[in-house]
């Protein structure tokens, strides 16, 4: 009920402010602003979902010079994690607003935009709201949101926890890096999610990754590991 009652609040609040220039179109058809896109899957840790055959129509005179979009994660399941694409870039998970505009002229169809919603075997229904809107004026948005059904499978994943660790924290020139499990690739974004470091192929437990070329501030490391799990951790170049 106390989920119930916070939708509806939600949905109040974007109705409120929200206007109708853009038309969002899911699959081919156009929605309602404030309407259910749903993607039902198992719980397997690999699955990875896209919030794809979403496209855009500015039906109104507007020409916009910076759009953009964000999300809200106001009932997502512990665990899981939703990252967005937008005007040809990505963000890791932790950002909810895109840096990143775009012009969109009215009578244009704007396809540049996808999400990935990843579960990590955790099962559960999980609601995230998807919102478009004028970087020059945030009232003028649309949003859907998008609700995504994971169902147990016959397969029993365990969710293991605490088993990352990396050190030193702050580092000056090696950062290394402990799993319990097979470390397959390492990325380095910066502050704003561009992947500034990269190492692929490790299959080890435990590596250290040169940090030296970086400049001083704050970075967030992505590994992968054998068994498909990612993990994402933030750590200080000194």
């Amino acid at each position: 009920m106390k989920n119930l009652y916070i939708t509806i609040l939600i949905f109040l609040f974007y109705s409120a402010i929200s206007q109708t220039n853009v038309v969002v179109i899911y699959n081919g058809s156009a929605i309602n602003n404030g309407d259910t896109a749903v993607f039902n899957a198992s719980d397997d840790p690999s699955l990875e979902i896209n919030i794809g055959s979403i496209e855009l129509h500015n039906a109104g005179s507007i020409n916009y010079e910076h759009y953009s979009c964000k999300k809200d994660e106001y009932d997502l399941v512990s665990g899981s994690e939703v990252a967005l694409c937008w005007a040809g870039h990505c963000s890791p998970p932790w950002y909810d607003v895109m840096p990143y505009t775009d012009t969109f002229n009215s009578g244009d169809n704007y396809f540049d935009f996808h999400g990935d919603f990843k579960s990590y075997g955790h099962v559960g229904i999980s609601y995230v709201n998807i919102i478009f809107y004028d970087g020059d004026n945030p009232s003028d948005s649309v949003y859907f949101t998008a609700k995504f059904n994971i169902t147990a499978s016959t397969i029993i994943n365990k969710i293991e926890d605490n088993i990352c660790n990396i050190f030193p924290n702050p580092a000056l020139n090696i950062l290394s890096v402990n799993l319990n499990s097979k470390i397959t690739e390492i990325n380095i974004y910066d502050i704003i999610g561009d992947k500034v470091l990269e190492q692929n192929n490790i299959n080890k437990l435990n590596t250290n990754i040169d940090i030296s070329t970086l400049t001083t501030g704050q970075y967030f490391i992505q590994i992968k590991t054998d068994n498909k799990k990612i993990f994402y951790q933030k750590f200080i170049k000194r």
